[in-house]
């Protein structure tokens, strides 16, 4: 057995909060920041493979093959929304084809 330790711990205090004053202290006016939401421009393999409800071979082999179009950055590989719509839209019409003739 150690001794020398505290055997119960103490709960640390924490100061309240300052009230904010309606300048600062150099006189001048703050802007004040609006929350943006912000939206991604576009998406990895793996999203389009989770939107699509495909798995993630199928979906990297639809990029590689230029079913779906991609942008390479570096070593990664990344969808616009447009392209997923585009492919979406080709799918659909080639299947409203084949029913239809």
């Amino acid at each position: 057995m150690r001794t020398g330790l505290p055997t119960t711990h103490t709960a640390l205090t924490v100061p309240e909060a300052i009230p904010a004053h309606p300048l600062p202290r150099n006189g001048r006016k703050t802007r004040r920041m609006t929350p943006t939401a912000i939206t991604r421009k576009w998406h990895t393999t793996a999203e389009v493979a989770e939107m699509l409800g495909f798995g993630l071979s199928k979906t990297k082999m639809l990029v590689l093959t230029g079913e779906i179009r991609p942008v390479k950055i570096g070593r990664n590989r990344r969808i616009l929304p447009a392209w997923v719509d585009e492919y979406v839209n080709r799918c659909a019409q080639d299947s409203t084809e084949r029913w239809s003739a």
